[in-house]
């Protein structure tokens, strides 16, 4: 309904420069002085990086899943640029320009986990990966089909799998509180359906998220 503050774990008066979550209990947020911090559903904690030094200014942060995020870097004075991933418990560097004063980045985005974009100062953008109809994040989302929606008792959660992989689906509700973990378990390829007993929930909104191999779609229901 509005806009509040929260608590800064930011010690001093450190500029905050980029803010990206793939749930509502996992996300980063970057700034000045080579910070990035986590939260983990419950409070922010620091991490340590690659980067060299504290004179960094991390001015973009990407997170595609729990144990997949990037992060783009720049040196405050001399050096060169980085682009920083994380794996789920460390980050390491994956790029860094070994000249002076250039491939400075300041954006960083990855559509799916296969595919990269980040830019840098003088108009340069650098990719990695390679895109495919397995990469698009609206191709998953179409793949996704819950019914009946409104529903009473119980709903049928249907979804292809163009490649086999390891399905978690979780149901929220709007505050983005989980309301059941409907699966997380190994699927192959080909049609699916899981069916959810929700005749004890409230009446409302709520979302059906679906997350596979680093890719995620998500889809409203009402009861």
């Amino acid at each position: 309904t509005g806009w509040s503050n929260v608590s800064n774990p930011a010690s001093g008066s450190v500029d905050l420069y980029s803010v990206s979550f793939s749930s509502s209990s996992n996300g980063f947020m970057t700034g000045e002085s080579s910070k990035v911090y986590q939260w983990d559903g419950s409070s922010w904690n620091e991490h340590s990086t690659s980067l060299p030094d504290n004179s960094f200014h991390v001015y973009s942060v990407w997170t595609v899943s729990n144990s997949l995020a990037y992060a783009a870097c720049s040196a405050g004075f001399g050096g060169g640029g980085y682009i920083l991933k994380y794996n789920g418990s460390t980050w390491t560097t994956d790029y860094n320009y070994t000249g002076m004063g250039t491939e400075l980045f300041t954006g960083i985005c990855f559509p799916s986990a296969g595919k990269g974009y980040a830019v840098a100062n003088s108009g340069i953008i650098k990719t990695k990966g390679t895109a495919s109809g397995k990469d698009d994040l609206n191709a998953l989302e179409n793949t996704l089909n819950v019914y009946p929606n409104p529903f009473d008792k119980q709903i049928n959660i249907q979804y292809e799998l163009k490649e086999a992989g390891m399905v978690n689906l979780v149901l929220y509700d709007v505050s983005g509180k989980q309301v059941n973990s409907l699966l997380n378990h190994y699927r192959s390829t080909g049609m699916h359906e899981w069916t959810l007993d929700v005749s004890g929930l409230n009446s409302g909104v709520y979302v059906v998220k679906m997350e596979v191999n680093g890719q995620s779609g998500t889809i409203k229901v009402v009861k």
